[in-house]
């Protein structure tokens, strides 16, 4: 395949590796796709192609040319030639097919979808663009209309938090009433104050706690006083042509404009209160029974204030219950009397005597007595290890029919019996508050004591 005048001079090694290289210089000439001459030069020393050789690589240029890619990458290896000489043209491109063969193989077995190599999740940020982001708000369910692909953090994180940044809905839209008036609420989160009591779900908040318990969220609007209004003026106008519809699902009182949570002349019902009090050990740290007084003394102000006939029992209870105050009107009542226990926490202890209670007053029933109308607002923040439903379900199936109303505060600071609580209140048909910290006691009593208006005049 090529000769050389000088070959005469060179010993056979060397003779050998130039024709090796010459070869390595042809084939790199046909990829490159330059012109290919009778003449190539290696190491200094000139060699000539026979005319087979060099009319065979011409047509297959002419007929066969490379594809500009396979020339790109070729050019890139003109410096390392002499590195890559070939001695059998035949045996280097059946180990190149078989080498190309074992590529492909290998290539199939290969995961190289988008999702598979997207290192830094840019098919999440995409697909987040071009849907919007999934989260909805936790209190209106509005659904967040932040672009997260703008920040790099992940959405809801710090710098990066789900934002109804063109409004949130009304409350009412979610099935969110005031539990007094039953009205539809028709208030947006950017709306509501922090010191004001929600309900969400089963469970009552403070919209400030709400807040932080949400971190991923901000519920403040973007929007200006006067973007804010016709915001909500928007939706009240579509509130007018769903709203009927939505407020039969929820069972709520269809209005356009809320009134006041506590009509100026409203009228409350008398109660005969059973104040069950969580005196556990834990309760003593932190001020926390301090605290629980000062929410039991505003309790009873409230409802001296709605001059209401209501009567007052209260059991302390920890791991044993007992009754401290007994069938007493609000000015009756000595807080003074009202003594920490100490020790574990026993649910089951403190419905037991609940149950007791009940069942002394309804064996002197009275018509339209104050004791068939029995109001339980059962306060704990601890854990009882040794719960079982016996109890609660022996104080529904015995004396449901005399209890109107039941709530349930749970001290969360330390309370590890979320579930349980939550059964119980689901068992009685009650309201749910959560409170974050002993100091939040005196607001959530207060809004419980004025929570039983059924009229206005």
């Amino acid at each position: 395949m090529f000769t050389s005048e000088n070959t005469n001079s060179l010993c056979i090694n060397e003779q050998l590796n130039d024709k090796k290289c010459c070869l390595t210089m042809l084939l790199y000439q046909y990829f490159t796709k330059y012109t290919i001459l009778d003449l190539i030069q290696i190491n200094n020393r000139k060699y000539t192609i026979d005319t087979d050789t060099l009319h065979t690589f011409q047509w297959l240029l002419q007929q066969h040319r490379p594809s500009d890619t396979l020339s790109k990458i070729s050019n890139q290896y003109h410096q390392c030639l002499n590195k890559f000489p070939i001695g059998n043209l035949d045996t280097f491109l059946q180990a190149l097919n078989n080498q190309y063969d074992l590529f492909m193989t290998e290539l199939k077995e290969m995961d190289i979808s988008f999702k598979s190599i997207d290192k830094r999740d840019n098919y999440e940020a995409l697909l987040d663009k071009v849907l919007g982001c999934p989260d909805l708000c936790p209190c209106c369910n509005r659904p967040c209309d932040v672009d997260h692909t703008q920040i790099q953090s992940k959405p809801g994180s710090k710098n990066n938090e789900h934002r109804c940044l063109s409004g949130h809905a009304l409350r009412a839209m979610n099935g969110y009433k005031f539990e007094v008036t039953q009205e539809a609420s028709l208030l947006m989160c950017d709306q509501i104050k922090n010191d004001r009591m929600i309900v969400v779900g089963a469970r009552c908040y403070q919209w400030s706690l709400f807040k932080r318990d949400h971190t991923d969220w901000l519920f403040d609007s973007p929007l200006n006083k006067t973007e804010l209004n016709l915001v909500h003026k928007k939706f009240l106008t579509i509130w007018t042509k769903i709203g009927p519809q939505i407020c039969q699902v929820y069972r709520m009182k269809f209005v356009t404009h809320n009134t006041k949570r506590i009509p100026e002349k409203a009228i409350h019902k008398a109660y005969h209160f059973i104040l069950l009090l969580d005196a556990s050990a834990s309760m003593g740290s932190e001020n926390q029974w301090d605290y629980l007084m000062d929410a039991v003394k505003e309790f009873l102000d409230r409802r001296r204030e709605l001059k209401t006939e209501d009567r007052f029992t209260i059991i302390v209870f920890s791991d044993t219950a007992e009754v401290q105050i007994e069938d007493q009107t609000v000015n009756q009542v000595d807080l003074e009397k009202i003594k920490f226990h100490d020790g574990g926490t026993s649910f089951s202890a403190a419905f037991a005597c609940v149950v007791q209670v009940i069942s002394k007053f309804k064996e002197k029933p009275h018509p339209n007595s104050i004791h068939q109308n029995f109001a339980i607002v059962f306060m704990t923040d601890g854990e009882d290890e040794y719960y079982s439903d016996n109890e609660i379900n022996q104080l529904f199936n015995t004396h449901k029919s005399v209890i109107k109303k039941f709530w349930t505060l749970e001290l969360s600071d330390g309370c590890r019996s979320v579930e349980t609580l939550e059964k119980i209140n689901k068992k009685m048909g009650g309201s749910f508050y959560d409170i974050q910290n002993a100091a939040g006691l005196v607001t959530v009593y207060a809004e419980v004591a004025t929570s039983t208006a059924i009229a206005s005049n």
